[in-house]
């Protein structure tokens, strides 16, 4: 997974529920194989939770405070 910083960045809070309908709405849509950019990737979480479904995520987050953090997630989670 790549992971970049630059930019400004709005922050949206979702339920648990959103993020699985989220998950599976993606992985219908694209096919493995596929690769993925993930604009305001926020703490990475949710690039995590697709990984294994795609081919390459590419991880782009504004806020150096959140990128900080997408990157240490990013580090825990290889």
């Amino acid at each position: 997974m790549q992971v970049h910083q630059g930019g400004t960045c709005k922050h949206n809070d979702y339920s648990l529920l959103d993020f699985c309908v989220m998950i599976n709405d993606i992985a219908e849509k694209l096919g493995p194989g596929e690769n993925l950019l993930d604009i305001g990737a926020g703490n990475g979480l949710n690039d995590i939770a697709l990984s294994h479904l795609f081919h390459q995520i590419v991880a782009v987050e504004p806020a150096r405070n959140l990128f900080q953090v997408l990157q240490a997630n990013i580090r825990d989670y290889q």
